[in-house]
């Protein structure tokens, strides 16, 4: 399975679970350390965000540029909104990577890296 592949089937994965939070739910605390429900939903849209931003950024243009992917808190938004962030990006992320192919460099988080390098980058572990 190619990298594009693979982060659409983590996205269909990720879909009953999101859908699945509540409002209620998103001041919860989660397994990862500093950040509850909605915190931790808003990382994910930020590095999804930073990821669709390195398939569309012209490298030479571009090269120790950094952006700020910031986006609102979720707090008390809506029982889809988590499940709509976190899709909405990544299907945005996904079309992006497959216009712009996954061959060569790319800048993500200030650092030129090769593409691979970006789809592989994972979240630490608790």
């Amino acid at each position: 399975m190619n990298e594009l592949a693979s982060a659409q089937a983590a996205v269909a994965a990720l879909r009953p679970v999101l859908s699945d939070i509540t409002s209620d739910q998103l001041s919860c605390p989660t397994p990862c350390p500093g950040f509850d429900v909605a915190g931790l939903a808003d990382h994910l849209v930020g590095t999804i965000t930073m990821a669709r931003e390195s398939a569309e950024a012209d490298l030479t243009a571009r090269f120790g540029e950094q952006r700020s992917s910031e986006s609102a808190r979720l707090d008390g938004e809506t029982e889809d909104s988590v499940l709509t962030r976190v899709t909405s990006a990544a299907e945005s992320a996904l079309s992006a990577w497959r216009r712009r192919g996954t061959d060569g460099d790319a800048i993500f988080a200030g650092r030129v890296l090769p593409t691979g390098g970006i789809h592989r980058t994972r979240a630490p572990q608790p």
